[in-house]
């Protein structure tokens, strides 16, 4: 099986995920991925029987691709291809059609992306994060039986979580902003924390993954307030564990962070990337929020006092950040992979 994603680390950790799961079945995978997508997968690399990174997709190097697909091809003899999203993977995909290989896409984001919108056509099945519902408009009547609405692949490390039964201060903030950082959040959170009482501040951990040239000035700001305990950090390659610690999590709503907080039943406080494409994350956002203890504000509304009074609320009244037993877990934990591989290895 062939697993193509684009560069961002809402492509790739699914495939990463499934690659995982495959593993466990005794089956290999291969990835297909860019330079971009390559920073990802450090930990993860023997997974795979082979990577290849293919060079950023422009006129100038389409028939680079095509020859380096077609040598992939030709050496693996793949049963399956399966596409995450990311003009990386339309190239690849359509080559295996025309090879007669079984194809499928998956979609994480609650719209269809650009990339996926241009394949879907063409794939055997294309499967869903989201209900059919969000999709509708790109689905034809024809077509609908060959689509799936099955959750977003996340790795085992993320389901195997359970939810915390209790909480006491100090209260644990995990603050993220997907694989590049989130400016805002070095700019507004310090700020909001200062607004606390120094008791206040005492009851609080944070560990916060910002832009690599925010990490010095971010350490000095949160050195001069009260808190309990900090960790400021350019990336967490640990995600588990991290989301495992927290009581609640400061986060864009890409579509494989908002699964991995749902498998891992840990509460978000979501700020959709405003100038993401086609809005998506607001869409993510949107429908995380319905099923799930969350809360969601958009970027333009969003200031220091707002966040500063949502953490006053959790500290008076805790159990609010509680994951209750009668949440919808979305996705359900494990089955996006099983029926991902089923359809790699099925008849």
């Amino acid at each position: 099986m062939v697993l193509v994603a684009g560069g961002s680390g809402g492509h790739v950790f699914p495939a990463i995920a499934l690659a995982e799961y495959a593993h466990q079945q005794g089956q290999k995978s291969v990835l297909v991925t860019d330079a971009r997508g390559a920073r990802f997968i450090d930990t993860d690399r023997s997974l795979f029987s082979h990577i290849e990174l293919l060079p950023s997709p422009s006129v100038s190097t389409a028939f680079s691709i095509y020859q380096t697909i077609k040598t992939l091809y030709h050496t693996h003899h793949p049963k399956s291809v399966v596409g995450f999203g990311g003009v990386t993977t339309v190239l690849p995909l359509l080559m295996a059609r025309t090879k007669g290989i079984r194809c499928a896409i998956h979609q994480s984001d609650a719209i269809l992306g650009r990339a996926n919108r241009l394949l879907a056509p063409w794939m055997n099945s294309v499967f869903v994060g989201h209900g059919l519902e969000c999709y509708e408009k790109h689905i034809s009547k024809s077509k609908k039986h060959l689509w799936f609405t099955i959750g977003t692949p996340v790795r085992q490390a993320f389901t195997a979580m359970t939810p915390h039964g209790s909480i006491q201060h100090p209260i644990h903030i995990l603050i993220i902003g997907g694989s590049q950082g989130a400016k805002i959040w070095s700019t507004l959170v310090p700020q909001a924390l200062g607004m606390l009482s120094v008791a206040q501040q005492k009851s609080i951990q944070i560990r916060h993954q910002s832009l690599s040239s925010d990490c010095i000035a971010l350490t000095d700001q949160y050195g001069c307030l009260n808190l309990d305990s900090f960790h400021v950090a350019p990336f967490f390659t640990d995600m588990p564990d991290m989301l495992s610690w927290s009581h609640v999590v400061f986060s864009r709503a890409g579509a494989s962070t908002l699964a991995e907080l749902s498998c891992g039943q840990r509460p978000g406080f979501l700020v959709p990337y405003p100038f993401a494409i086609d809005q998506h994350q607001y869409f993510n956002a949107q429908s995380y929020v319905r099923n799930n203890p969350a809360w969601m504000c958009p970027e333009a509304e969003l200031t220091a006092a707002h966040i500063a009074e949502k953490i006053r609320g959790w500290l008076d009244k805790p159990e609010e950040l509680l994951y209750g037993k009668q949440q919808i877990k979305m996705p359900p934990p494990g089955n996006a992979c099983s029926e991902l591989f089923s359809f790699c290895t099925g008849p």
